[in-house]
């Protein structure tokens, strides 16, 4: 799971490299920051990811905290500081956090308006009961996941991830990563077939047959939460929720 985390961190900061420059906290109204925060958990630890900019648009400047301003992400009671990232935003962890809590993500201003009550909920704990792990798999075969347990009255996201590729004697890559995303009822099962997981356009040509290759399984479940009324510029706050299971393909 670190792992899956620590490649997730690296996209959702690098989505935003491209904007154009920063902006000191203390030269922007509270009403003039568009707040994106992404709640991730990890085993029983919660990791709070949050990126703040002028507007929704991918060349928006990125608003710095400056002049006192602060962020911190608390539950039951608990709070811990949000810190600069290394990519401009600001990341904390609230460990022993159980599924159904609500954290609640709060930037304090020295000389503005404070937003302190942008709030989502954690997802409940799940387990993965199929496949089991190490599971072997052929092209032309299916492949059914299960957990438990399921909530008929939600949705989640199933991926498949796979990186069939071989190196030659200077490291160069052959082949190619693949990856399929399904968005169903959380009915507590979900049935592919892998020629279907492998079968992405522009990529058939490079697969390489009759290797095996570990495929990554996961599950995730997002609850979608509510901004503090004082971020009128607008954003999103999301807990989300993952499993995963590794396995194994030949193509």
């Amino acid at each position: 799971m670190k792992k899956i985390f620590a490649v997730l961190l690296i996209g959702f900061f690098a989505s935003f490299l491209v904007a154009c420059a920063d902006v000191d906290s203390k030269d922007i109204r509270t009403s003039g920051i568009y707040a994106e925060i992404h709640i991730r958990a990890q085993d029983s630890s919660a990791h709070v990811l949050t990126r703040l900019r002028t507007g929704s648009a991918l060349d928006n400047d990125t608003v710095l905290l400056s002049a006192g301003d602060q962020l911190s992400a608390s539950v039951s009671g608990r709070s811990v500081p949000l810190y600069e990232t290394e990519s401009q935003g600001y990341g904390g962890v609230l460990d022993n956090v159980a599924g159904g809590s609500e954290i609640i993500v709060k930037l304090t201003r020295m000389n503005g308006i404070d937003a302190p009550n942008s709030r989502a909920t954690l997802p409940k704990e799940f387990d993965i009961t199929a496949p089991a792990p190490t599971a072997t798999y052929n092209a032309g075969e299916s492949i059914t996941v299960a957990w438990s347990p399921s909530d008929s009255s939600n949705t989640v996201s199933v991926s498949y991830s796979l990186d069939c590729r071989e190196y030659d004697e200077i490291g160069i890559p052959s082949g190619a990563a693949y990856g399929r995303t399904y968005s169903i009822a959380d009915s507590g099962t979900h049935t592919a077939l892998i020629d279907e997981i492998l079968n992405v356009v522009g990529t058939q040509d490079k697969l390489v047959r009759g290797v095996s290759c570990p495929m990554e399984v996961a599950v995730e479940r997002t609850n979608y939460g509510t901004l503090d009324n004082a971020l009128t510029k607008g954003g999103t706050i999301s807990a989300k929720r993952e499993m995963s299971v590794l396995v194994s393909v030949t193509p």
